[in-house]
């Protein structure tokens, strides 16, 4: 199989078989050789997972939720995701457009930035009906730049990860993703529950500084994160 996909991609053949000095290596030693070889990029991978499932579960949970209780009617509070999801769409087209020219770092830090901006300005605006023309424009720029980052994360995982380790690498840091997408389904009540809609557009700008700022890291150690 990895021959007939070298003579595809039209390289020279080897006889070296790769990631072969991985073969009968557990899943802890193979998670101790992601720790041990990519120190600091692994943490924060793992946690640039986590948080993106997190902020993306309590958006698709709760948002209709959140404006229905603060006096949209049912129609609109049940649209809202339909406006976060036509955002995400296009993000996504985008996105993938941006990471053959620009790279998937690039890509991510860009959207990141973007949802960051979206997002504030939804976290400290005054949210009611009348102001529902700005919501119908905000949530679907909110929903464009963040499945941009979303994109990106796969793609990002395997620019950091060499070979013999990038299908644990980014198993592991899609596993503890989805813990954060578990998480969310008591942290998006409990916070609803004690700071209401502005609490929660607020927890969401947190996630989405968090993931700006592993993402900047990342950019400013570029060349040592790089994948062999």
């Amino acid at each position: 199989a990895h021959r007939k996909v070298v003579a595809r991609l039209g390289l020279a053949p080897s006889d070296e078989q790769p990631a072969a000095e991985e073969k009968g290596k557990g899943g802890l030693s193979l998670v101790g050789t992601l720790l041990r070889e990519r120190l600091a990029a692994s943490p924060g991978l793992w946690l640039l997972f986590f948080v993106m499932y997190v902020l993306g579960s309590i958006v698709l949970s709760w948002t209709p939720v959140v404006f229905s209780s603060v006096g949209f009617d049912v129609g609109f509070a049940s649209r809202t995701l339909f406006f976060w999801t036509i955002g995400s769409l296009v993000g996504t087209l985008l996105a993938g457009w941006c990471m053959g020219r620009m790279g998937a770092l690039a890509t991510a830090t860009l959207f990141s930035a973007a949802s960051v901006a979206v997002i504030a300005v939804l976290t400290f605006m005054k949210i009611e009906p009348a102001a529902g023309w700005l919501i119908i424009v905000l949530l679907p720029a909110a929903g464009f730049s963040v499945a941009g980052v979303v994109t990106t994360l796969y793609t990002l995982a395997a620019e950091i990860y060499p070979t013999a380790m990038r299908a644990t690498g980014i198993g592991m840091a899609d596993a503890i993703g989805r813990v954060g997408g578990i998480v969310s389904a008591f942290a998006g009540v409990y916070v609803l529950d004690r700071a209401g809609a502005f609490g929660f557009f607020f927890s969401i700008l947190c996630l989405a500084g968090v993931t700006l700022a592993i993402l900047l890291f990342f950019q400013r150690n570029k060349a040592r994160f790089a994948a062999a």
